[in-house]
């Protein structure tokens, strides 16, 4: 059995999901959960199932986007799970940034790939990349394996965090 060492969720919503993951993890007796959600409210729900559950778990009040290369060091999630916004754009961007976090082997899933038209057919054109294994679960969920990783050092990615959060910052 493989066992993975972290799985990080974009999106924990009520935590719904965090706890089945935790649950997993568990029942292994191995592994880490991270979470990060920025709605204030829907965070302390996670963050109360999630204690329900395990001592695995941690969640992040905040966005990954802002928060990622803080929390999570190079190399190291075993398992993405993208529920966030469903744009391309937006699951676009946190692909990008999480490309240095994932180790060579890693698994993303991406929920709700047909939320919208253009949504499926940004799925698709990942789904069609050259050395990525995908498949659909119950038309519903987007697996990849085999994205391309990109090597960054911490340092690197606190730069990119910084700058990011500047770029934001007037938007708060």
């Amino acid at each position: 059995m493989v066992v993975p060492g972290l799985v990080v969720e974009i999106g924990s919503g009520f935590g719904v999901s965090g706890m089945y993951w935790l649950s997993a993890l568990d029942e292994m007796g191995a592994g880490r959960f991270i979470s990060f959600e920025p709605n204030l409210l829907w965070h302390g729900v996670a963050a109360q199932n999630y204690s329900f559950v395990s001592a695995r778990g941690q969640t992040v009040q905040g966005t990954f986007e802002e928060n990622a290369y803080g929390t999570i060091p190079c190399s190291a999630v075993d398992i993405l799970s993208i529920d966030a916004i469903h744009t391309p754009e937006a699951v676009s961007r946190q692909i990008s940034l999480a490309l240095p976090l994932l180790r060579d082997d890693s698994w993303v899933l991406i929920d709700d790939i047909r939320f919208s038209s253009q949504m499926y057919d940004y799925w698709r054109r990942l789904a069609q990349s050259p050395s990525v294994m995908s498949f659909e679960i119950d038309t519903r969920v987007g697996v990849l394996r085999g994205l391309p990783r990109v090597g960054l050092t911490q340092q690197q990615l606190h730069i990119i965090t910084d700058a990011y959060k500047f770029q934001h910052a007037d938007r708060d």
